[in-house]
């Protein structure tokens, strides 16, 4: 007997690329600032796609017969996809939270990919970009100076729309490799008191990072500084006055 399977509607052969992917209002732009980077694309139909901005809603219109939604895919650098979601939207925000709850995220440089999908699932070709944010740049007019046991570290705010915070280490020998164990600030300031030995030589470096983490950071050169050293004088009391005594003034009134 030959079985006979009879469907009123049938996927099409292809499905139209998602085109005019970007950062939102950001053109060949690919670096985004701040935590949650917002993409668009242009709607696609069977015959082709609309003028930016001239979209009807997505599933409107001649979309209607196929259209279900735009699948999004987040890939790590690694080639690992480590978020999928959907939408009927043409724009997407991947936000920090989503990014951190991701395997190995929050991620700082991924690939975004669309595309359009049926209602029989089937998947258009991709649109992908590659977008990244870049780690804070070295602290700029950053001064280390020295005073009695301490080492003092400032640096103007950076600008970056999501700076966390300061690292500081401080290591005994020059060429020294910045670790856990020679970190000894972590945290939000940029005007840093550290205690030290008196006398002792050290060499300090600084780096900057924001909401994605602690690594690929952009790490200063290493300064030599010379813990301050008070003079013995300093510890020496002032004298006890001598050759006191004691004047009387009287008055009287006319």
């Amino acid at each position: 007997s030959i079985l006979e399977i009879n469907i009123s509607d049938t996927s099409p052969i292809s499905l139209v690329r998602p085109c005019g992917l970007e950062l939102e209002g950001q053109g060949a732009n690919f670096v985004f600032q701040g935590q949650n980077p917002k993409f668009s694309w242009r709607a696609t139909a069977l015959r082709g796609s609309y003028d930016m901005g001239s979209e009807p809603a997505a599933g409107a219109g001649y979309l209607d017969s196929i259209f279900r939604d735009f699948e999004i895919r987040i890939t790590a650098m690694n080639g690992q996809v480590v978020y999928v979601d959907h939408t009927t939207l043409t724009t997407y925000e991947f936000s920090l939270e989503k990014n951190a709850l991701s395997p190995g995220g929050p991620h700082r440089q991924f690939k975004f990919t669309v595309y359009m999908r049926d209602r029989w699932g089937n998947l258009s070709l991709p649109a992908t970009i590659e977008v990244v944010n870049p780690a804070p740049a070295q602290p700029t007019n950053l001064l280390i100076l020295s005073g009695l046991g301490t080492v003092s570290v400032s640096f103007d705010r950076p600008e970056d729309l999501d700076w966390a915070g300061t690292l500081v280490w401080v290591g005994t020998q020059s060429g020294y490799n910045p670790d856990n164990g020679t970190l000894k600030y972590d945290g939000p300031d940029s005007f840093i008191f550290l205690n030290d030995t008196a006398g002792a030589t050290r060499y300090v470096r600084v780096a900057l990072y924001d909401s994605f983490g602690k690594t690929g950071l952009n790490m200063s050169s290493e300064y030599r500084v010379i813990v301050g050293v008070a003079g013995e004088s300093s510890f020496i009391p002032p004298a006890v006055p001598t050759r006191l005594y004691v004047t009387s003034q009287s008055s009287s009134n006319a």
